[in-house]
């Protein structure tokens, strides 16, 4: 990735060849042999020299409901937002869409609170993010593109990757997590930590409407 990065993001038509060919040399030349099992942490988020190869990445929540006709219009988003832009030759997504399915959470300012059961969640939650080389021209557009059809199916975004320039965020995010985030503002100042905000940078001093 570290070599190919420059490659990609100045000649953007290839990203569909290397894709493909990426992937088939995973499965037929780097592991052969059929299914690996590795431990969660490294199945996961495990990646050797990933801060070699730094990434833009927008990653949504959804509570699951046990719907899978509605997760396959979640991933359809990005296939279509990927078909429309090839049409016009153009590559702003060039590395990964990513997916995993997890319980709910109760921390107050992560996405997953929304598939909470105590707050009306159906207990599971997805989480679907977009992965682009740093420096790809077209991706703020693309993941508007995308983040905006995400919002209307409900989705929440990921606080501590990008979000902070879709439109009309901060009020989406309040309409589903709008008690935990006004419950956090409560701890924080009750708990006099950091009273001076040295901890909390411009998007979430936002989002907190401090």
């Amino acid at each position: 990735m570290l070599m190919i990065s420059p490659i990609l993001t100045k000649n953007p038509s290839l990203i569909p060849r290397y894709a493909w060919s990426s992937f088939d040399a995973l499965k037929k030349i780097i592991y052969p042999s059929g299914t690996q099992y590795q431990e969660l942490p490294h199945a996961i988020h495990f990646r050797q020299f990933i801060e070699m190869a730094p990434v833009n990445n927008m990653e949504f929540a959804f509570d699951l409901r046990g719907d899978f006709l509605r997760l396959l219009k979640i991933i359809q988003v990005v296939v279509n937002k990927v078909d429309h832009y090839e049409g016009k030759d153009e590559y702003p997504f060039n590395v990964v869409l990513g997916m995993r399915m997890m319980g709910y959470s109760d921390t107050l300012l992560c996405p997953g609170i929304i598939g909470n059961p105590d707050y009306g969640g159906s207990g599971h939650v997805l989480y679907i993010e977009i992965v682009s080389v740093v420096n790809t021209k077209g991706w703020e557009k693309f993941s508007i593109d995308v983040g905006k059809e995400w919002m209307a199916l409900d989705g929440v975004p990921h606080l501590a990757k990008e979000w902070d320039f879709l439109p009309g965020i901060e009020d989406h995010i309040y309409k589903h997590m709008g008690q935990h985030i006004n419950a956090f503002k409560e701890q924080l100042t009750k708990s006099g930590a950091d009273p001076n905000g040295m901890f909390l940078n411009k998007s979430l001093q936002k989002l907190l409407r401090l």
